[in-house]
């Protein structure tokens, strides 16, 4: 988490404006990551990517939405 909490810090100095920061922060639901952002941008919301979300779903649930044929 040390790592994500680091490279957060590093985004954060990159705006010029304390009311720019951002308040919603996409990510892939790396637990590290998601700590590191509510401790670096504790007024952001967290929400996780479609893509990801997606991607998860089709390899979890594979099985059941094209069950092999035996």
């Amino acid at each position: 988490m040390n790592n994500f909490v680091w490279a957060l810090e590093r985004l954060k100095g990159l705006f010029l404006r304390v009311d720019t920061f951002p308040m919603i922060i996409l990510s892939d639901r790396d637990i590290a990551l998601m700590n590191a952002i509510v401790i670096v941008f504790p007024e952001a919301c967290n929400l996780l990517c479609h893509f990801h979300i997606d991607k998860n779903v089709k390899v979890k649930c594979k099985m059941l939405v094209h069950p092999r044929e035996t």
